[in-house]
């Protein structure tokens, strides 16, 4: 439920043998471990061909959230992703017309972006990174996301694509995690996340700049809650000097996470 299995097996392979699961246990859970592999592997796989298929269309992709913050965990594909979510770098209409003359049928229902399913695995084509009409929040953090998005780079381990860069991937998972905290609630593989975005691009984070957005779109506080739960839970060091820890409150947000 939570999207941990994988890690949370990797941390149990590492106890002493008497603390370790009894082996009928650990044997359906390294069953599961390689199947979330398995699933990650063809997802990467399909990425990839999409990507390829797009670049010959002369459309840049980046590739947001999960394929990209996988690259970050010690072992990418043991990092639960669920569909890819690209951004075409100006090219929204050009490239839904692409995926169209390859016989898939896009469903324009969505606001932010619009959805079609490419072997199997759904896609989604972002026009907005967020929905800019909700509030003030939504509307200066799209324009701020909207500038970075011109700092990707290369893609680790997507041919023919890009990964944004810390700062974009900072504000545009913290905006996610609101705005599903707000509906639903989240993950621990989100506070997961959080803790290897602060701790993993720290040297290519602009402190400064990111301090000062979060202050200005008014997001400071619900990222300062993450951290202090990612510095109390998960053992990091916060590289963003948060004005409050808040802790009692992180204390209800991870009752509402758990």
């Amino acid at each position: 439920k939570h999207g941990v299995l994988a890690i949370v097996f990797d941390g149990i392979k590492g106890l002493p043998e008497p603390l370790q699961p009894d082996i009928e246990l650990r044997v359906q859970w390294a069953y599961n471990v390689n199947h979330i592999e398995k699933i990650y592997n063809y997802q990467l796989a399909v990425a990839n061909h999409l990507t390829t298929l797009l670049s010959k269309h002369g459309i840049k992709t980046t590739i947001l959230k999960g394929l990209s913050t996988s690259t970050l965990y010690p072992i990418p594909s043991h990092r639960q992703c669920g569909d890819i979510d690209i951004y075409l770098n100006g090219d929204y209409h050009r490239g839904n017309r692409a995926l169209e003359s390859l016989g898939l049928e896009i469903d324009y229902d969505y606001f932010v972006h619009s959805c079609t399913t490419f072997k199997g695995i759904e896609i989604e084509n972002h026009q907005y990174f967020v929905n800019p009409d909700i509030n003030a929040t939504s509307s200066y953090i799209e324009s701020q996301l909207e500038q970075l998005a011109n700092s990707a780079t290369t893609h680790p381990i997507v041919s023919n694509a890009l990964m944004p860069s810390a700062d974009f991937a900072l504000l545009f998972t913290l905006r996610h995690l609101s705005w599903h905290y707000a509906r639903e609630s989240i993950k621990i593989r989100d506070l997961c996340d959080w803790a290897l975005l602060l701790t993993r691009c720290k040297e290519d984070i602009d402190t400064q700049y990111v301090m000062q957005t979060l202050q200005r779109s008014g997001l400071e506080r619900f990222a300062a809650i993450l951290t202090t739960l990612a510095v109390n839970y998960l053992g990091i060091d916060s590289p963003l000097p948060f004005r409050e820890e808040y802790q009692p409150l992180s204390e209800r947000v991870l009752d509402d996470i758990i």
